[in-house]
């Protein structure tokens, strides 16, 4: 079982038996970083942090967000390591205009059968 904790707990989570209970790993989600870090030190099972600072014992973030693949929202937490939408955006305009157009698909993006073959067919 993976716990996920998100936002500011109700009780004290070093005496909240997640490890007890089979968890292998516990997410700590928009967790203030000095709690997220309190909570990695008091328990034996690794914590992974999103949005928690860098004293857990490992970080995730959402792809899409770290690409930079949605422009219009960004979570506080999220580093935008690049700026793959607007490429996205710019690459599937031209495909539904060349689609339209029908310059896609050219004769190099399909494949080939002899009139022979076609022939033997019917």
């Amino acid at each position: 079982m993976l716990r996920h904790l998100a936002g500011r707990p109700k009780r004290d989570v070093r005496r909240w038996p997640v490890e007890e209970a089979g968890a292998f790993a516990i997410v700590l989600e928009c967790v203030p970083a000095k709690l997220a870090e309190i909570i990695s030190e008091s328990i034996n099972i690794p914590t992974i942090g999103i949005g928690a600072g860098s004293g857990c014992d490992g970080q995730i973030l959402v792809y899409q967000d770290m690409l930079g693949m949605v422009s219009d929202f960004t979570p506080k937490f999220v580093k935008q390591f690049a700026k793959v939408g607007d490429v996205m955006k710019e690459a599937f305009a031209a495909y539904i205009e060349e689609t339209k157009q029908g310059s896609f698909p050219a004769p190099e993006h399909t494949f080939k059968i002899s009139e022979d073959v076609i022939n033997k067919l019917y």
